[in-house]
């Protein structure tokens, strides 16, 4: 089946499992939910502490072309976290360090491609100003949310911006009940209701996708948790803007990859520079 197919909602199959096997020089200790979750989330809850190749994260760096990567929940911090983003090879990057079992959130670019300032930040969401290369600037926020906390967050940035604005990632919510499948899929209206209005609020709305219809399993119960929202500015400035789901790597989220410019991203997957997260 084309791959493509699975964009229909409540469509697609479950995307296979791969498995990758760890690499005794170059691995990455302590890679949950997390570590992993840049290109291709790799590691799921249940195997906390797996191992994953950095050889795999720079082969997938090349691959997609990432001009910017965030990674979530990467469970390790300080001076093992500064080898591994030093080991990825980028010279642009923010940390929110991991606390306890509550995994951080790293982002790394290229600053060859974008100037990124770090406007502010919290557990919950990293906003980041980006200037292009003609100085024109627009905003990126990657979240990785208990959706309360966030959702203050997102519309008091909302009222103080007034630039193209992309947010991404784990929104830990459904924007629509039919987001969720499996045999412990149960209402969610009254949580869809919130995820709604905030975006109302923040004059937010998804994007869309390529891929396969969830982000996130469990068992027989997928959801689509991770996604991306952005405001009229955003859709002006970068009208062609494209948002693929990835296939997921021994992790229970799939990774998300985000086009500027899609060059025709659907059928010729080598776009100029990406955001991959995961």
């Amino acid at each position: 089946m084309d791959r493509s197919d699975h964009n229909r909602i409540g469509g697609g199959e479950r995307p296979p499992d791969i498995s990758i096997m760890p690499s005794s020089s170059n691995d990455v200790s302590q890679a949950t939910t997390s570590v992993v979750r840049f290109v291709l989330s790799l590691g799921t809850v249940e195997k906390r502490g797996e191992r994953i190749s950095l050889s795999l994260f720079r082969k997938l760096k090349c691959e997609y072309h990432a001009g910017m990567i965030i990674l979530l929940e990467t469970q390790i911090s300080g001076d093992r976290a500064k080898e591994v983003r030093d080991k990825l090879g980028f010279d642009g990057s923010f940390t929110v360090e991991a606390l306890g079992r509550s995994g951080g959130i790293w982002i790394l670019w290229n600053s060859g491609i974008w100037r990124v300032d770090v406007v502010r930040h919290s557990r919950q969401v990293v906003h980041l100003g980006v200037f292009s290369s003609n100085s024109e600037q627009w905003f990126l926020s990657a979240v990785y949310g208990s959706p309360r906390e966030l959702y203050n967050d997102l519309i008091d940035f909302a009222s103080d911006i007034s630039s193209p604005w992309c947010a991404i990632r784990d929104f830990n919510a459904l924007l629509h009940d039919y987001e969720r499948r499996g045999s412990m899929a149960r209402n969610n209206t009254g949580a869809c209701a919130d995820f709604q209005a905030c975006a109302s609020d923040c004059g937010l709305v998804d994007l869309g996708f390529v891929g396969w219809s969830f982000t996130w399993r469990r068992g027989n119960l997928v959801e689509r948790l991770d996604r991306t929202l952005s405001n009229m500015d955003w859709h002006i400035r970068f009208p062609e803007t494209c948002v693929r789901h990835l296939l997921m790597l021994k992790s229970d989220h799939s990774p998300i990859c985000l086009h500027l410019s899609s060059n025709s991203p659907i059928n010729r997957w080598r776009c100029p520079f990406r955001f991959v997260v995961a």
